[in-house]
């Protein structure tokens, strides 16, 4: 049995389970207005989003499927075990969009 396509996507977007990048809720958790002032990074929408993709690229990806109650526990649990690389990954991000800015000057 064929499932339609816009049945998934129907399914995929409901409220009791979602799929989710777990580290790219981390990243957005993070103090990046803090990294971007400590590294003199420009605090311009561009530069940040560079940063937060510079950043994930270099982390693993990993997805989980969770429902909106255990989502928490779970990006704690990730959060204590890639700390030290998550923060590696934006200082990494952060120098080099200062070093190499994608607008003028």
């Amino acid at each position: 049995m064929v499932i339609p396509k816009s049945q998934i996507s129907d399914n995929l977007t409901q409220d009791d389970y979602r799929f989710v990048n777990v580290m790219e809720q981390l990243i957005l958790r993070q103090d990046i207005d803090n990294y971007l002032e400590q590294y003199n990074v420009c605090k311009c929408k561009r530069c940040v989003s560079d940063v937060c993709a510079l950043a994930l690229t270099g982390l693993p990806s990993k997805y989980v499927v969770s429902s909106k109650d255990s989502l928490p526990p779970i990006l704690s649990y990730y959060e204590s075990k890639f700390r030290i690389y998550m923060l590696t990954e934006l200082i990494k991000a952060c120098n080099k969009v200062r070093e190499n800015p994608r607008h003028k000057k």
